[in-house]
């Protein structure tokens, strides 16, 4: 399988890439072609690390070249166009995080991927992580749950939004998708937002210096966010293979979140999800 890349201004390329051209454990897959206009200063160093041969001239060229896609732009705004050629082409895709910045740009996606029959999977790779299943197998019996982990609300790549996704990803990926209201603070750099679930609360909560992806219930799991990345790109190689269902309700929603604890940081007030 050609898998081809677009975007390299995230590391993400490395971490992908060094996990299917040098592991060889996703059989014949590889990364041939890689378009890098948002970082072409980045190009050359990081498909010599890879071992990727192609650099492409457009983004149109990789799809057209690739079985596959992985989408690794940092900007969520731009990740809908992309996805969606790949889609119509019938190419499967991985977003990446933050899957979108916007519930429009989402729903376009889903629906796309629908109509096309494509599959298509992406969001944070810490979803991908084996103890994640656990860990919302034990989430109704915990009235109160925490997830945290950093992500600045001045980032320059797009804000909260940049490393904001991983803790609505996970949120959904845990808590479920049937929240109602979110109330979030701003203070400093650090954002609190308080998610409610029927007979539940869960806290999300961020600042530039927390290290460790964690979530808090009957104790407190510490993610692996090294290791997410091998299960986020086998993931990706099950869903192509039909082994595993896209999940497109926890991605949409995970977007959903976002949009609210923006509107309530914005607002001050507590909204609707």
């Amino acid at each position: 399988m050609r898998v081809g890349i677009i975007g390299a201004q995230s590391r993400h390329v490395e971490y992908f890439g060094e996990l299917i051209n040098k592991s060889s454990l996703f059989g014949g897959a590889r990364v041939e072609y890689i378009w890098g206009g948002d970082a072409p200063e980045r190009l050359k160093e990081c498909a010599a690390a890879v071992g990727i041969e192609n650099i492409a001239g457009t983004p149109s060229e990789v799809v057209d070249s690739c079985d596959a896609v992985l989408i690794t732009l940092r900007d969520g705004g731009t990740h809908a166009a992309y996805a969606v050629e790949c889609l119509e082409k019938h190419k499967p895709v991985f977003v990446d995080k933050p899957f979108t910045r916007s519930v429009k740009d989402a729903v376009t996606i889903l629906n796309t991927a629908v109509r096309t029959g494509t599959p298509f999977t992406g969001g944070s790779t810490l979803c991908f992580l084996p103890c994640i299943p656990d860990l919302k197998r034990k989430s109704p019996a915990s009235p109160f749950i925490r997830v945290s982990y950093r992500a600045d609300p001045f980032s320059p790549y797009g804000g909260w939004y940049f490393y904001g996704s991983h803790l609505t990803d996970l949120c959904a990926a845990i808590c479920g998708t049937d929240a109602y209201s979110v109330c979030a603070k701003l203070s400093g750099s650090e954002v609190t937002a308080d998610v409610y679930y029927p007979g539940k609360k869960v806290r999300i909560f961020s600042a530039p210096h927390v290290e460790r992806a964690a979530v808090t219930m009957d104790a407190e799991y510490v993610l692996d966010d090294k290791e997410c990345y091998f299960h986020g790109v086998k993931t990706f190689f099950d869903v192509v293979s039909g082994k595993q269902s896209p999940d497109g309700e926890r991605l949409l929603f995970s977007v959903r979140l976002m949009d609210a604890i923006m509107r309530s940081l914005a607002s001050g007030r507590d909204v609707s999800v």
